[in-house]
């Protein structure tokens, strides 16, 4: 039998895992400041998107209001109320509704944004670029329960704004109600929607698209077919 032969000058070679695990644990020491930074994220990210699964199981149990936080003594019923919502008369309108709502928010909501933030950086005289940066930035402030009231309150029958002005410019004679009828209520429900969401993705990439977007615009007319012809 062969036997192992060790080199009394040289120390045994580690294992790969645990040279890896010794170098991330060398790499977490030297950047403890760094890593108590993430801490406060973690927690809130535990509070409010893991602890409220919790109650995600009263979705399988005939849950009682007045048993508070004890949900555990609901009765289980398993998929009985799953059953109910897929049988409801209102199931196939809900589904249509939520899948055009989706793709309109994909379609128009998501390049919304971005055309605004190109838009802006055309925009040559930066005082008035400042104003209608800080204008559309706004709601991204605002709560839904304050949007959904201004949005009320805009389109209101009474003296909401959008009807008085469509009835000074002759456009209408009667204030329409765009809140009841289904014809109306869909497109300002999705406007209102798209100009609270639409700020938060432009505050992230304004600076940087159009940069990025005449970095490609150069190295396109460094390398394209007319530089080359020069060069040769």
């Amino acid at each position: 039998m062969s036997q192992a032969r060790t080199n009394p000058g040289k120390s045994p070679v580690q294992p790969q895992s645990q040279t890896h695990s010794k170098s991330l644990f060398l790499r977490f020491l030297k950047q403890w400041d760094v890593q108590l930074m993430v801490i406060p994220g973690i927690i809130l990210v535990f509070i409010f998107s893991y602890l409220p699964m919790y109650g995600v199981l009263t979705g399988f149990m005939d849950y009682n209001l007045f048993t508070g936080s004890n949900i555990w003594e609901n009765p289980w019923v398993g998929f009985k109320h799953f059953e109910a919502f897929f049988n409801a008369p209102e199931f196939e309108r809900l589904i249509r509704n939520t899948i055009i709502i989706s793709l309109l928010k994909f379609v128009i909501g998501f390049p919304a944004p971005i055309i605004l933030a190109l838009m802006l950086n055309e925009v040559r005289h930066m005082f008035f670029k400042r104003i209608i940066q800080t204008i559309t930035y706004l709601p991204h402030f605002l709560s839904w329960v304050i949007v959904a009231g201004l949005t009320m309150a805009m389109l209101s029958t009474e003296n909401g704004s959008v009807n008085m002005v469509l009835q000074q410019v002759g456009a209408i004679d009667e204030p329409i109600n765009f809140l009841s009828l289904k014809e109306y209520f869909g497109p300002s429900s999705f406007r209102s929607m798209c100009g609270k969401k639409s700020d938060s993705l432009r505050s992230c990439i304004w600076r940087r698209s159009p940069a990025s977007i005449r970095t490609c615009m150069k190295l396109r007319t460094l390398t394209g077919p007319a530089s080359l012809s020069r060069s040769i």
